[in-house]
């Protein structure tokens, strides 16, 4: 197993360099197709290298930057305001491999810091790129409210969508909200 990771480590490595010498082609020519093709290609070895590993963290914010490129890759251009977040990713990246390298397992703070950084690039909420959503009562919660007038809190837990990849469970963490109706 470590000649494989060593072996990882060496690729990503040259991944990353590659993805960051694109970013930075990308700033000052957004609409360059082979650097985002480039950049999309590097982002997306390096996710399914990461996968090999069970480094979930890396990998959904990998997966996150590569949702971005395809998109970029379809319009042609790549939008100024995701520069500094895929930055902000690719450097986080290159600490993990670095990481890896040394100690075998990514840092600890891996999976939160990986969730702020897709966030910040995708624009979901904790975001500062997030758009603020009109807030209305869903007909099952007004139900629920009418049957339950006194002391009701209603909630909507929306699992992400490789929740179950990542080893989360949404049922059994529902299960653990006390009273739940």
């Amino acid at each position: 197993m470590d000649e494989l990771r060593d072996q990882f480590v060496i690729e990503a490595a040259e991944l990353v360099q590659q993805a960051a010498e694109d970013l930075l082609a990308l700033e000052r020519e957004p609409a360059s197709r082979p650097h985002i093709e480039s950049l999309f290609r590097a982002v997306h070895t390096l996710k399914g290298s990461v996968g090999l590993f069970d480094f979930a963290p890396l990998q959904r914010t990998l997966h996150a930057a590569e949702d971005v490129l395809t998109k970029a890759n379809r319009a042609g251009e790549l939008d100024a305001s995701m520069i500094d977040p895929l930055i902000a990713i690719i450097e986080w990246t290159d600490r993990c491999v670095r990481d890896v390298a040394s100690t075998g397992h990514l840092p600890d703070g891996a999976p939160a810091e990986g969730l702020a950084l897709s966030a910040a690039l995708t624009g979901t909420p904790d975001s500062p790129r997030a758009v603020p959503q009109q807030t209305s009562v869903p007909e099952w919660a007004a139900q629920l409210f009418e049957a339950q007038p006194a002391g009701v809190t209603a909630i909507r837990y929306v699992p992400r969508p490789d929740c179950f990849f990542s080893g989360d469970d949404p049922v059994a963490l529902l299960s653990t909200v006390p009273q739940l109706l």
